[in-house]
């Protein structure tokens, strides 16, 4: 499994082309691992597969990319995923995810302040969105024992605590959301000074 490991790939996971099928395997079982993909029938194969593409295209919209169900080698998704992976809070301040990176349109030198301010901001922003695919992988494992749990209550108990993971993802994507507005405002307060 690619469980905090990295996701590469040879080729584009697209499907308008051919693909590697080791390529797709390694995709279906980086989503996986993350909480985006079920295997449909139980039985992971290397073949394309609509749930494939609905997890890319769900993990795009989630961490604000483009949103083409497209993962290029060394691209931003397949980037954001490895992030994801590797669940490094550390690497926030560098990551290609776009939840922290500020559009290049307001990246303009500003003050020390501001400068630590925006810093510190995507940090936080960082911390919340490594907790927040770690829950999603939770989810994901969960899931996994939902399928192979046989006892009614060990069934409950597991459909309880993915609803209660669920609870605190949406809370954390609301923290981010006011995170996401901070960093605006710091950007905006600094295109305004002179």
């Amino acid at each position: 499994m690619v469980k905090n490991s990295q996701l590469n790939i040879k080729n584009a996971i697209t499907s308008a082309d051919f693909m590697e099928p080791d390529d797709v395997l390694r995709t279906k079982q980086a989503l996986e691992s993350l909480g985006y993909y079920g295997v449909p029938g139980g039985v992971k194969t290397a073949y394309p597969d609509g749930p494939m593409f609905e997890g890319i295209h769900r993990f795009q919209k989630d961490h604000r990319l483009r949103a083409d169900g497209i993962v290029r080698p060394g691209g931003a998704t397949q980037a954001a995923i490895n992030h994801c992976l590797a669940g490094a809070a550390k690497e926030a301040v560098e990551t290609p995810c776009a939840r922290h990176r500020a559009p290049a349109s307001r990246q303009r030198t500003a003050n020390r302040h501001w400068r630590e301010e925006r810093a510190k901001a995507r940090l936080r922003l960082g911390d919340y969105c490594s907790l927040a695919c770690g829950k999603r992988q939770k989810v994901g494992e969960l899931k996994k024992n939902l399928r192979s749990a046989l006892n009614p209550r060990i069934r409950e108990e597991i459909t309880a605590t993915m609803i209660g993971i669920s609870e605190e993802i949406n809370q954390i994507e609301s923290l981010i959301i006011e995170i996401d507005m901070e960093i605006q405002r710091l950007e905006n307060s600094a295109a305004i000074e002179p």
